[in-house]
């Protein structure tokens, strides 16, 4: 397996888990491009009749949760020595407890978000894992690295596992500490966001929140009040883009000194190399946002010219398993195994509540050695879409297990195109689910990889930019951002450079958003297969979930399963080319001039 030397990977691990299908960048709305739609399809539903194995009364997997008192843990540490062993494996096994009670505190918080005790415990759960597991793995170290270390190799039968408890290098006091300051920003952060739709200004003597512009009325005030809207608009984001901003540049100090006691320059090429473990160098990347500004101007207009939302669908989590089910098991043979298994053991949290998180993503459960997906529907047809993206991560763990939940490193750069690959396969067969103009929802399914891209590699290069200029005040950075994303064919208008304060990632995930644009060009590879020949296009998919994504990196597991590296230029240069031509003849038709 890939080694993790020290914990930030392993925190890192944590978070990717944990973020992987959140691919909206904010909620903001980009307010500077208009929507046109195409004209209305013809229907072409799909009969496909597949019942789902197992049935309603299928128990679901017992996700129990307890607080956990790790202070036995730390008494059998204390005696795994270099003379006796016998606790190791116990030991090892409490590991595991812990880092799936996080997983199972941070699901009920995400069903529930005004449950406090679940908030808390999974802040409770998280600290705890990381600080028995760099007691552990510091342990680990000093025996195998000691006068017993031959002996110790011989009881662990495992060289890969010897080998990252060699290497492994205990945090010092200076990392902790950092580690400590650094989380505790990222909670204040979490605290503050939560306010984002009540942040207000005073116009006039009357006070508007950013609710009264992007909440459910915000259309037709943007109607009635457009000048006054836009006013609103700007003045909140800027008051918001205050509050959360300097918990921000806080956050850059900290980081900043992080890498610096690792011995990096800065935290950009630290979070490359100790987080990321990235195959590729900067300069692949600059090479690849060059070819993506040239279609910038048709990216950032065809990623807002349609909707997949528009046609509303019965909200019953069963009925949205089956649907998807019938599309999904005729896609694969492997997605059919995968879903019966999923469904079966009822792997998955599913519903509308008004208090579940908005979005999804999928976790891994050490303990049961299965992810976990948890989604809360809209009531449209995007429920379908996120279904089946969630389910492409579910299945590449079914199909490719960690050699060990808490210590393997994972390709990220992958991860991603087993979800978005999976989901664009699926749009291009499940006209039934689709409504009246499912060509639309097509459509809007690869515009979303164009939002994908843009985002990815304009949050990057703001990211890289801020990180190897630490010092930049808080005005300095809002202006990077805007100029930055004029760059990547960004319209001006009043808010713009404030966006990037509602983007969690920026927040708790530095440096991961690239990972979005660079699978979402191998997903478009994927699409682009499957437009002359579908089966190829899923023996693609097939090979990339049992793609071994603990041991190979990027470049050599997306060549194994048939595509081109994005550093590839022609490749992507051909990919980009073809996305834009098939949204332009989606939008205008293929008889118009444009």
């Amino acid at each position: 397996m890939k080694l993790k030397k020290n914990m930030k990977k392993i925190l890192a691990l944590l978070l990717c888990i944990l973020i992987l299908g959140s691919l909206t960048a904010c909620r903001l709305p980009k307010i500077g491009r208009r929507q046109d739609k195409p004209d209305t399809p013809v229907s072409n539903p799909l009969p496909i009749e597949i019942q789902l194995p197992g049935g309603s009364d299928t128990e679901p997997l017992d996700l129990e949760y307890y607080h956990y008192d790790a202070s036995d843990f730390y008494k059998d540490l204390d005696k795994l020595t270099e003379e006796d062993y016998s606790l190791y494996s116990s030991l090892y096994n409490e590991l595991l407890t812990m880092d799936e009670l996080s997983s199972i505190a941070y699901i009920r918080y995400t069903e529930n978000v005004n449950d406090t005790y679940y908030s808390d415990e999974y802040d409770y759960m998280n600290d705890l894992f990381l600080e028995a597991a760099d007691a552990f793995l510091t342990k680990c170290h000093d025996i195998i690295s000691g006068g017993h270390g031959e002996e110790f190799r011989k009881f662990l039968n495992n060289d890969e596992m010897a080998d990252l408890y060699l290497e492994y290098e205990p945090m010092t006091e200076e990392q902790r500490e950092l580690n400590t300051k650094e989380n505790d920003l990222i909670q204040q952060y979490y605290s503050q966001a939560d306010t984002l739709m009540d942040t207000s200004c005073t116009i006039d003597g009357k006070t508007y929140t950013l609710e009264d512009v992007i909440g459910d009325g915000g259309d037709l005030f943007y109607l009635l009040h457009p000048d006054l809207y836009l006013e609103i608009y700007n003045q909140c984001l800027k008051n918001y883009n205050e509050l959360v901003g300097e918990t921000f540049v806080e956050l850059v100090q900290v980081r900043d000194q992080i890498a610096k006691a690792s011995g990096y320059e800065n935290y950009a090429e630290y979070a490359d190399k100790e987080i990321y473990d990235r195959d590729y160098t900067e300069e692949d990347l600059a090479a690849f946002k060059k070819t993506v500004k040239h279609f910038a101007d048709d990216l950032q207009y065809y990623s807002y010219s349609f909707s997949d939302s528009s046609n509303n669908r019965d909200t019953d989590p069963e009925q949205l398993l089956r649907d998807c089910n019938l599309i999904l098991s005729g896609i694969s043979p492997l997605a059919k195994e995968a879903f019966g298994y999923f469904y079966q053991n009822r792997l998955y949290s599913i519903g509308e509540e008004e208090n579940r998180l908005d979005g999804a993503y999928t976790i891994y459960l050490s303990n049961n050695k299965t992810a976990y997906s948890c989604i809360k529907e809209v009531g449209t047809v995007e429920d379908t879409i996120t279904l089946a993206h969630e389910f492409g991560h579910f299945a590449a763990f079914y199909f490719s297990k960690p050699d060990d939940p808490i210590l393997s490193s994972s390709c990220l750069d992958v991860q991603e195109i087993h979800s978005q690959g999976l989901q664009l396969l699926f749009s291009e067969k499940a006209d039934s689910l689709f409504g009246s103009n499912p060509n639309n929802t097509k459509a809007a399914n690869v515009a979303h990889m164009a939002s994908a891209i843009l985002d990815g590699c304009i949050l990057d290069d703001w990211q890289r930019e801020v990180y190897k200029n630490p010092d930049m005040t808080l005005s300095e950075m809002n202006a990077c951002f805007e100029r930055i994303e004029k760059e990547y064919g960004s319209d001006d208008y009043p808010g713009l450079e404030y966006l990037w304060t509602d983007i969690r990632h920026n927040f708790d995930s530095p440096m991961y958003y690239i990972s979005y644009a660079i699978s979402a060009i191998g997903a478009l590879e994927i699409w682009h297969v499957s437009q002359s020949d579908y089966d190829r296009a899923v023996r693609i998919w097939e090979n990339l979930v049992n793609s071994d994504i603990y041991h190979d990196d990027y470049t050599t597991i997306v060549e194994n399963a048939g595509l081109k590296s994005f550093a590839d230029k022609e490749a992507t240069y051909d990919t980009l080319d073809d996305m834009t031509t098939f949204l332009a003849d989606a939008l205008y038709g293929s008889s118009t001039e444009y």
